[in-house]
């Protein structure tokens, strides 16, 4: 058994291949349990609308997305229509220590995050994994009540990694 309480920060920890991703996806309703069930606030997982799950979700996976749109699309793929969305998009990208990488892209938030645009820019692994970052963050703010990050620091430096998880507590 596993409780998650609202308000907490819990770690999965352990070798590759125990299960940590797979236990995220079922936790995301990505896969469906062939034993035992998932309780959400008391109901099964099964029972709930899958979209209006996910809704609730802010999930960044070690395999993510990297969309070829602006830096600021990215962040905001969650909802990119509410009010004051790039204020929340850069409070994100600083809590995802990725302020930097925006201010440094040509043309800033409005940049395509791809080389095959016009004036767009490429991001290195770790980069794109503090933008990755950021959009789970931006969720989160705008919406997701569950927060699940996958190996969010595995494309940086330990220092960065060190740092990095402490403003995602903080945050």
């Amino acid at each position: 058994d596993l409780v998650l309480e609202p308000g907490r920060s819990v770690a999965l920890v352990g070798e590759n291949g125990t299960g940590k991703t797979t236990l995220l996806k079922l936790l995301a309703g990505f896969y469906t349990p062939t034993a035992g069930r998932i309780l959400v606030d008391g109901r099964d997982l099964r029972a709930i609308d899958p979209a209006g799950w996910r809704r609730r979700l802010a999930v960044i996976f070690q395999d993510f997305t990297r969309f070829e749109l602006s830096a600021l699309e990215n962040v905001t793929l969650a909802d990119p229509t509410v009010p004051d969305a790039e204020a929340f998009a850069r409070e994100a990208a600083t809590a995802a220590d990725a302020t930097g990488i925006v201010d440094a892209l040509p043309g800033g938030w409005s940049t395509v995050l791809s080389r095959a645009y016009t004036g767009g820019a490429d991001l290195s692994g770790g980069q794109w994994q503090r933008i990755a970052l950021a959009r789970a963050l931006y969720g989160a703010k705008v919406g997701g009540r569950v927060l699940i990050l996958d190996e969010p620091t595995a494309g940086l430096d330990v220092r960065a990694e060190v740092t990095l998880f402490d403003r995602l507590l903080a945050h």
